[in-house]
């Protein structure tokens, strides 16, 4: 994993200096929402351009087809990448969310800070989205969490860039974005944080996993798993696609080292 993070980010560095790239077909696009109460914000980030901002950072890969940036009404607090679309999603939602909260949990430090938090908050959301789409369009394999993988190269690609202010921004931004739903979290007796910041994922977290798998590669032996509610139907949804990632990712990664068997 550490070296597929390495190269990705090392491409997204060399291409800025490589003149010699076709140049990749990123297009932008601003739905107006329905909503009035999010209005304001589809008008702000299209007069600040904050999807072409944006698209600098996805045309340092090359693209094999054309991605599309797209700011849009989506009916609940979310950002995302639609597999097999080409396409990262940020609602219009999340923003309202980040500045909402910000604004709320934040009135003690001055604005310059907290508009620093919002854009920085935005700004890792964006290259965790845009991670996901580098591992579909470019059939990066994987073997692990999914969301984990995004969150590691988009901050391996913003740690790259060397500037420590920048950087410090970013995380606090992350952090926020986070950490955004319970204020005090960094001050609550009720979590164990060393169960959080141990390297391995929450026994509970991995247990589902488990399930998760088995359910995908045996759906209809395993299907008790959903009809008893052992596995919410939420996550079995996805459950498919996270073993065709694993599959994939054994078989391209693993499986060329194995002994041959003999004839």
């Amino acid at each position: 994993m550490q070296k597929i993070i390495r190269l990705l980010s090392i491409l997204m560095l060399s291409a800025a200096f490589n003149t010699t790239f076709a140049a990749p077909q990123v297009i932008v696009t601003y739905t107006p929402p329905v909503d009035e109460n999010l209005k304001p914000y589809y008008e702000f980030l299209k007069s600040r351009q904050a999807l072409e901002a944006a698209a600098g950072t996805a045309k340092l890969l090359q693209w094999p087809t054309p991605l599309t940036l797209e700011a849009k009404q989506c009916n609940e607090v979310n950002a995302m990448y639609v597999p097999g679309e080409a396409r990262v999603i940020m609602c219009y939602e999340i923003f309202k969310d980040l500045v909402e909260k910000v604004e709320a949990q934040l009135g003690h430090h001055d604005q310059k800070y907290r508009d620093d938090i919002k854009k920085h908050a935005a700004v890792f959301l964006f290259r965790h989205e845009l991670s996901h789409a580098i591992f579909d369009i470019l059939k990066i394999p994987l073997i692990g969490n999914e969301e984990i993988a995004a969150d590691a190269v988009a901050f391996h690609y913003s740690l790259e860039q060397k500037d420590m202010a920048e950087v410090k921004k970013l995380l606090q931004g992350a952090k926020f974005y986070f950490m955004r739903r319970n204020e005090n979290f960094g001050d609550d007796t009720r979590y164990d944080f060393g169960a959080f910041s141990d390297i391995h994922p929450l026994s509970e977290q991995r247990y589902f996993n488990m399930l998760c798998y088995t359910y995908a590669k045996f759906p209809e032996e395993a299907e008790f798993l959903v009809k008893q509610e052992l596995l919410p139907q939420g996550r079995a949804d996805y459950c498919p696609r996270e073993w065709k990632q694993l599959q994939d990712g054994v078989h391209r990664l693993i499986r060329p080292y194995a002994v041959k068997a003999k004839k």
